[in-house]
Order: C-alpha cells, then sequence, then structure tokens
C-alpha cells in the first residue's frame, strides 16, 4: 500500500501539538526567518505600501515597548502615550468587594403570605429606590426566591411574598473619577455580581447570551476592573436614570456598540420595579438587521437607542447592486444615520470591526470621492479619511453645549491557533513573526476577516495574565487619536482597547446559539465568535466607565 503523504501545514500542525513546545517555537523561529528574508524584507526594501513589522523591528524592540500602556484623560480626547505605573500581571488578591450593582443598604421587612406557616423576617437588601434623592416610603409587591435571597422575576418562583422598601437617599458618587480610568489591571473578586443575570433581560441577542447557550463557567465574571491611580464608582443605574431624565442616549456603529447598548439597556431595567415601563419603542424583540431601535424608559421620560451604522460613512450600490463589485464605500459622505442622532443628548460613536473585512482591507476599486473611485488605497489611509469626514461633520452640526460625545475605541479579537494560544506559548517575537509570515503584508490590526472566522477562544476561562502578550496599540486607535485632537469639538475617548485585550475569556466562541446535539456542537468549532462579548461580561465594564466619564466630564447631564 502507497503511503499518504502528509501535507506540509498538517506536518507542522503536528509539530505545535508536540509536549515540547519551545522547540516547536525554535522551529518556527527559524522558518518564519528564512520566509522573512526572502520575501518580507525585500519588499520593505522596494518601499512597498505596508504596515507590516520588519525583522529589525521585532529585534529592536522590546515586549510592549511600542504597546506600552495609553493614558487618555477622561476629560479630554487627546492620547498621551506613556508608560504604565505598578506591575503587568493582573492581581487576584480580594481587595474591597462590590457585592451587588447598587450602593444603598436598606431595611426591608418581608411578611409572607404563602406558604402562611413560615415566620416573618427582618432583611437587609442591596435596591435602586427610583429616586435618588427620596427618603420615603415604598410598598411593593414582588416574588422572592428563598433559596437565592433575592427579588425575582421568575412568575414560578415558590414563595409570594409582601416587601414594604424603607428608601434611604441613595449613595451618588459625591466625588468623580481624578485619575486615567482606562490605565489600570483586572482584580480577581470572587464576592462581584453582575448588574443582569441572562435570565432577568429578554432584550439581550441570543448570539450574546453565553450562559442561556450552554456556557458553562462563571469566572470570566469574577474580574473587575481597578484603575491604577483612582476608584471608579459602580454604575449607579438610578443616577444615570436620573441625569438621564427628559433625554435621548444613542449609540451609532457597528455590531459592537450594539453589543454595549445592550448592556446598558440591561443594566438599568434592571433597576426599575416595574418592568413594563420599559420597552422597545416599536416592540421589537431582535435587533440585528439594519436600523434604529430605541428603549423607553418611561419612569423618567428618557430613551436608550442604538442605530446601525457600520461605517458612519455611506455605503452604496451601483448597478443592479447584486454583485459585490458595485459596492463603494464613500468616504466623503457621511451616512442617513445622522438625521437619527444630530439632536441627541448623548452619543457613543464606534467603527472597526468592518475595516478588517476582505474587501476593505484589499482596497481594490472600492473607496469612492466624489465621482473618483480609487483603483487602490490603503485601509489605513481609507479609515483616516473617512473619520475625517465624521469629525467634520461634527464640528459643524453638533453644538458641544447641548450635546455630550463619545468615541469608543477598538475592541479586540483573539486569535488562537493550533488549539493552543500563540500569545502565551511563545516569545513576542515569534508571535508576531509568525502572524506576519500568515498574513503577509496585510495592514497592522486591520487583518482579521469576519466576525466568526480567524481563529478560536473555546474553553478560554482566564484573562491575559502577562502585558508581555498584549497586542501592540493598534494602529485604528492611532488614526483615532489623531483624528480628535484635530477636532474644534470635545470629544471623550472611551479608550476601551487595553484593558479589552486582556479578556480572551469574555466572547461567545462556541455558545452564540444553542445546539441540538453534541455533534453540532462540535461543528460549532470552526466558526466560533472570538469578536464580541458575552452578556452579562465585558461590555458591563465599558458601561460602567461610560458612567464614570459622564460624572467628570458633565456637560449636559447634571
Amino acid at each position: 500500500m502507497e503511503r499518504r503523504k502528509i501535507p506540509k501545514v498538517e506536518q507542522l500542525g503536528q509539530v505545535l501539538n508536540t509536549k515540547n513546545r519551545l522547540n516547536s517555537c525554535l522551529g518556527v523561529c527559524f522558518l518564519t526567518s528564512i520566509l522573512t528574508f526572502y520575501f518580507i524584507l525585500p519588499a520593505d526594501i522596494a518601499g512597498a505600501r505596508t504596515k507590516s513589522i520588519s525583522i529589525f523591528s521585532w529585534f529592536s524592540s522590546s515586549p510592549g515597548s511600542d504597546g506600552g500602556v495609553w493614558n487618555v484623560p477622561v476629560g479630554g480626547h487627546s492620547m498621551d502615550r506613556g508608560r504604565r505605573k505598578g506591575g503587568g500581571d493582573l492581581e487576584e488578591k480580594n481587595t474591597t468587594t462590590i457585592t451587588t450593582t447598587f450602593g444603598t443598604n436598606v431595611t426591608t421587612k418581608i411578611t409572607p403570605v404563602v406558604p402562611p406557616e413560615k415566620p416573618s423576617v427582618n432583611v437587609t437588601m442591596l435596591v435602586q429606590p427610583e429616586n435618588p434623592s427620596a427618603n420615603v416610603t415604598k410598598k411593593t409587591t414582588t416574588l422572592v426566591r428563598p433559596e437565592m435571597g433575592g427579588v425575582s422575576e421568575n412568575p414560578e418562583a415558590n414563595v409570594t411574598t409582601k416587601i414594604t422598601h424603607l428608601v434611604q437617599p441613595e449613595k451618588v458618587p459625591k466625588e468623580v473619577p481624578k485619575c486615567d480610568i482606562f490605565d489600570g489591571r483586572w482584580v480577581k473578586d470572587e464576592r462581584i455580581k453582575p448588574y443582569y443575570s441572562h435570565r432577568s433581560c429578554p432584550y439581550m441577542d441570543i448570539d450574546f447570551n453565553c450562559h442561556k447557550n450552554g456556557r458553562p463557567d462563571h469566572e470570566f465574571l469574577k474580574w473587575r476592573w481597578q484603575p491604577y491611580g483612582c476608584t471608579i464608582p459602580i454604575l449607579n443605574a438610578t443616577d444615570f436614570l436620573e441625569r438621564m431624565r427628559g433625554k435621548r442616549l444613542i449609540f451609532v456603529g457597528d455590531s459592537l456598540n450594539r453589543n454595549m447598548w445592550e448592556s446598558l439597556v440591561c443594566i438599568l431595567r434592571q433597576s426599575i420595579p416595574n418592568k413594563k415601563n420599559v420597552y422597545e419603542i416599536s416592540g421589537r424583540m431582535q435587533f440585528k438587521t439594519a436600523g434604529y431601535y430605541g428603549f423607553k424608559f418611561k419612569d423618567y421620560d428618557c430613551s436608550i437607542d442604538f442605530v446601525r451604522s457600520t461605517f458612519l460613512v455611506r455605503n452604496v450600490y451601483v448597478g443592479n447592486g447584486k454583485d459585490d463589485s458595485d459596492e463603494r464605500l464613500r468616504l466623503d459622505l457621511l451616512d442617513d444615520t445622522t438625521r437619527a442622532y444630530r439632536k441627541a443628548d448623548v452619543i457613543v460613536f464606534n467603527t472597526g470591526h468592518w475595516w478588517t473585512h476582505e474587501k476593505t482591507s484589499k482596497g481594490v476599486n472600492y473607496y469612492q470621492e466624489g465621482n473618483h473611485v480609487h483603483p487602490f488605497l490603503d485601509v489605513s489611509e481609507a479609515y483616516e479619511r473617512a473619520l475625517t469626514t465624521w469629525a467634520r461633520w461634527i464640528d459643524r452640526n453638533i453644538d458641544s453645549k447641548k450635546t455630550q460625545l463619545f468615541f469608543r475605541g477598538y475592541s479586540p479579537t483573539h486569535f488562537r491557533f493550533f488549539g493552543f494560544s500563540l500569545r502565551e506559548n511563545c516569545s513576542v517575537l515569534i508571535y508576531n513573526m509568525f502572524l506576519n509570515i500568515l498574513f503577509f503584508h496585510v495592514s497592522d490590526d486591520f487583518r482579521g476577516g469576519q466576525w466568526n472566522s480567524g481563529g478560536k477562544c473555546h474553553k478560554e476561562i482566564d484573562p491575559i495574565r502577562n502585558d508581555t502578550y498584549l497586542d501592540k496599540y493598534p494602529s485604528k486607535m492611532t488614526i483615532l487619536d489623531k483624528v480628535l485632537k484635530r477636532m474644534k469639538t470635545a470629544v471623550v475617548n472611551l479608550n476601551i482597547t487595553r484593558l479589552s485585550d486582556y479578556r480572551k475569556d469574555g466572547h461567545p466562541s462556541i455558545y452564540r446559539k444553542r445546539y441540538d446535539s453534541v455533534e453540532q456542537q462540535v461543528a460549532a468549532e470552526a466558526s466560533q465568535d472570538c469578536s464580541h462579548w458575552c452578556l452579562p461580561g465585558l461590555p458591563d465594564t465599558w458601561n460602567q466607565l461610560l458612567y464614570a466619564s459622564l460624572l467628570v466630564n458633565a456637560k449636559v447631564l447634571v
């Protein structure tokens, strides 16, 4: 029988899966060095338009020398890239804990109605009063799960209780953070609880509801963000809504901003006693399609909205519009969603992940300005031109005295090849070299592809613990920093990029839907979501930082 010839890729996979990974990494290093000198260096010498890392930059830069920590003043939009303070590793020591999402001690008297034989008990609960300035007694009837000791919306709960809340003035933060709240570390806290549960909020997309889809672990919810120079307040939902009374906050961007929007809706809704007073204005329960969505919080006469705008600039079709070749991206025009947010009180923008897709990355006959279609335009240049168009529109049409503006930074993805994390099992040198061989001259941080491709993140249960393995500062963020500095209108940079880069454990991976069989779940490993985030999860921290930033930059919400 003729011996089967093993393909080279399979041979490489077998090598990388051996017990001695050091030797495997050295082999990859040797192979990569040869390919680099033959393919990458000649292109660099020839002046190719690329931002790939050259062999010289690998050897000359120390780990994190280009990454470091990027200090972003919350009160403005400038970027000061300096060296971080303190150590780089995550801390796992239990420190001051946040046991709930709320901050008010309220003595609650529970008089059992069913079953009658159970005696009355006095308990201390943490609840959100409707009005932060209130000091009144409020009577509400709710359902209580005795085994959890908390309030449940489950109509099948086995004990009905009549609860009288003695509401005390809520602990609204008296001092605002006075440090760079994006420069810090993740601290393990076993007693921390999420703002809501996967069962308590019906408005999160099934793609984000990882626990409902069968994710077995909860450890990724046991970490809290701790800035080095100060402490950030927990997101006080009642205070947030009180500041938003009679106003409108809108998220504008791609599905990562929808991820953040759904998180905020769930956090704020949890504080409302009568959940019927929170509803989507059109009655919709699914939010993945293009369009405008808005949640009305009737008790506060405010709304938390989302409008899909993946590029911020206009995506157009010529001809019959059925073929990808007929698609163009107008870098000189914003899309039609501007009507939705022109007069909003708070706007949170983002764009990023759609710039990693194949057509945008290639930049061939795709980008258009006026009547001119560029035969080729580098994606980094196109991204800067699009953001410049957005910035000019903001400067001309938005009054910063009436509208508070934010731009949420790029949310990183996490790659894993050959069954283990390249970042954490090989040196930074080899990791960068390996990525260059895989992607050749695709511009830095504009590589990747669709949201459900480009590697694996399944079974990741811990954050990255060593700064050495964090990615370098994304070129998209460098471009954003430059554009924001040129603007006349103040825009707060929600620079969540680095703090999110630690959290390789927070993605849906295969838990983006439920499976009818083990075979389906195994097959799903071929198309994992390592781009979006589980809810509850990391976007809750983004919103906590949004809340802290609103306290610091209280121009509109007072």
